[in-house]
């Protein structure tokens, strides 16, 4: 590595010392760590505009992803143990020259003179996501579990969709908040595991964000995204399911979700840890004329009775909500219940 003045080429660089590391801090799982990083001191008061180029060896690089190299710094100022030292990896604007094999950026003047640690990384950037549904492409030729695979957007999503119309459900759901605030229906309702290669998902960010995905050790594999995302994500209702003596629940009994007179989903009862409780996919009205969109009103009916609960139809996170059935017998429909959870072979494309 080398770091070079630009106030003065020939003058010096301002460094007190310059220290390859053993072993790099923590850093986050979509970076993946290429060559030797570097802590970096400067002499007192030096305020100097700076550069570092980063030389290594195209072995070191990994195999398909040696044009994803960007240069990346950990602030520490060497003050106060440590106390004001950053937490967070900063991306720096980073000149790659893959021929040369060689890679440099302008070093931050900051509080900190630029002093910390500097560290060349591979991580494959993704178009930014928008505030509400956006389809995201998994390139990656690995399967990963979701939270590994979105980790760079952590907080800031709050479902994941993949859909399939060949299997059923077709709608397969990560909720990160499940795990946390529902873990008794976490397995239930979390039946999307994994990210696969080359396929295409549905994703609802709350901000706009740009997603980074860490790079395979392998070969980029060929392959186009695939077609399946062809529709909206459907809403998810889930929760404790009370009888009221009016039936007695049996283990996947179906629950038939009606917006009007339209019939848009169907679920079932599970018993967990001894308590009845439901899952119900409510499909999108881009999906199936007539079913939910933002704000709609759903009506949840089994073996005949209502629920006394009117549900509003929203798909932007599973939603939580407790049912009680009711002895009032359900308007008859002239539209029939779906044939699956969530069945529908419309191929009506998204908004």
């Amino acid at each position: 590595v080398t770091i070079f003045n630009l106030d003065d080429i020939l003058g010096e660089s301002g460094a007190s010392s310059l220290q390859a590391l053993p072993v790099l801090p923590q850093a986050p799982p979509w970076l993946t760590h290429v060559g030797q990083a570097y802590r970096f001191k400067v002499v007192e008061s030096a305020d100097i505009t700076r550069t570092i180029a980063f030389h290594y060896l195209e072995r070191e690089a990994p195999k398909g992803y040696e044009q994803t190299l960007v240069i990346y710094y950990l602030a520490q100022d060497g003050l106060s143990g440590g106390l004001n030292d950053a937490t967070e990896w900063q991306r720096l604007p980073t000149y790659l020259d893959t021929d040369e094999n060689l890679a440099a950026a302008h070093m931050p003047r900051n509080q900190a003179h630029g002093q910390g640690i500097y560290a060349l990384m591979a991580t494959l950037e993704m178009p930014a996501v928008q505030p509400g549904w956006n389809l995201l492409g998994y390139p990656i030729p690995q399967a990963r579990p979701v939270s590994n695979a979105l980790a760079s957007l952590a907080g800031a999503y709050t479902a994941v969709y993949q859909h399939d119309a060949t299997v059923a459900p077709e709608w397969r759901l990560y909720d990160p908040a499940i795990i946390s605030e529902h873990p008794l229906y976490a397995h239930v309702i979390n039946d999307l595991e994994t990210l696969a290669p080359n396929q295409v998902y549905w994703l609802h960010a709350t901000a706009t964000i740009t997603p980074y995905l860490s790079v395979d050790v392998g070969n980029v594999m060929a392959g186009s995204l695939a077609a399946e995302a062809d529709a909206l994500p459907p809403a998810t209702l889930f929760g404790p399911f009370d009888s009221a003596n009016v039936i007695t629940p049996t283990v996947g009994m179906t629950l038939t979700a009606y917006v009007q007179d339209v019939a848009c989903g169907q679920g079932e009862l599970y018993l967990l840890e001894n308590q009845w409780v439901y899952k119900i996919q409510v499909t999108a009205a881009v999906q199936k004329n007539g079913c939910g969109v933002l704000g709609d009103t759903v009506q949840l009916v089994a073996d005949g009775f209502n629920m006394a609960e009117s549900i509003m139809w929203d798909n932007r996170r599973a939603q939580f909500q407790p049912i009680t059935l009711t002895n009032t017998p359900a308007t008859s429909h002239t539209d029939q219940a779906p044939t699956g959870p969530n069945a529908d072979n419309s191929d009506n494309p998204p908004p």
